[in-house]
């Protein structure tokens, strides 16, 4: 098993730790479409390379339609841990037990809404097809589906399911290539 950073990957692929700069625009060449549920959704080239595999491969052994993207690329939502914080309280006080403290309540949000996710950076999706949604109440019950089992036997790494959200999937780039602006170029940012 090779080492793993703070965040549970292998040293020196985790875009989190190599601190890779958030995609700030889906002009950016580094984002391209991806086969999507229904709006049009972008992630990093690479991902959709890797997705286009899985699919076939999805596709080849179940028979069942593609798989689809309902979330790729997102903005960054907050310009800082003081509005991240602020969006936890307004979105979580009334979940949590009357009189909580604001410690407890952002420690509680903060499981539930990532400050930084892989999605800013393009390297996530969250699945929309066959049974997968977006709910969290839901985990346990598409933890039974055909398509989720098919994934977490074929889709190895550098893909990686979030336990918590089965239908959540990073694809781990090394930072130095995730830099690349594209498929057909080596120019660095």
């Amino acid at each position: 098993m090779p080492a793993t950073c703070k965040h549970l990957r292998p040293i020196g692929l985790c875009l989190r730790c190599a601190k890779v700069p958030n995609i700030l625009d889906v002009s950016d060449p580094r984002l391209v479409p991806v086969l999507s549920s229904g709006k049009t959704q972008h992630v990093h080239w690479i991902l959709q390379l890797a997705f286009q595999d899985l699919n076939a491969a999805f596709v080849a052994d179940t028979g069942l339609s593609s798989l689809k993207v309902g979330s790729g690329h997102r903005l960054k939502r907050w310009p800082g841990r003081t509005a991240y914080n602020a969006e936890l309280l307004r979105r979580y006080r009334h979940r949590c037990p009357p009189g909580s403290s604001n410690a407890v309540i952002i420690a509680y949000g903060k499981r539930r809404l990532a400050y930084n996710s892989l999605h800013y950076t393009g390297c996530a999706i969250d699945l929309r097809c066959h049974g997968l949604t977006i709910n969290s109440s839901r985990n346990e019950q598409m933890k039974k589906l055909e398509v989720y089992k098919w994934l977490k036997s074929n889709a190895k790494p550098p893909w990686i399911n979030y336990v918590y959200e089965c239908w959540h999937w990073e694809y781990f780039i090394p930072p130095s290539v995730w830099a690349l602006m594209g498929p057909d170029t080596a120019v660095m940012i």
